[in-house]
């Protein structure tokens, strides 16, 4: 059984039927309720710390691994990286990605709009 801040067991708050809190429950519903509010807001800045703390330290090591980043085939990755479009370092044979670079050269790529690489006449 949950129990609440105030270390009162929390037990059947609201009746599931009639979904209706009498004024006796009203001190456990709302103690229960105070505590899922802030579980919830502790899940929520826990989600949003991660992958900004993940993306800092990350490298991709092949245009394999470029390619499952951007959910795309090998050719294209590889083509972005030909092209220029992502920065890379390479050392012999191994290609190094750094996330971050990746990410903010995606930014203003948008897939399929291939519109833009004609100009009108």
């Amino acid at each position: 059984m949950k129990k609440s801040k105030f270390n009162e067991p929390v037990k059947q708050v609201v009746n599931p039927e009639t979904r209706v809190i009498t004024f006796d429950q009203m001190p456990a519903a709302i103690a229960y309720l105070i505590d899922e509010v802030s579980c919830l807001k502790l899940m929520l800045e826990n989600r949003d710390a991660k992958p900004q703390q993940e993306l800092e330290s990350k490298y991709i090591y092949s245009i394999r691994g470029l390619a499952a980043f951007l959910n795309c085939s090998q050719v294209t990755a590889q083509k972005l990286k030909n092209e220029g479009r992502i920065k890379y370092r390479q050392i012999g044979r191994k290609v190094i990605f750094e996330t971050r670079e990746v990410l903010k050269a995606m930014e203003n790529h948008i897939p399929g709009n291939r519109s833009r690489n004609y100009q009108k006449s």
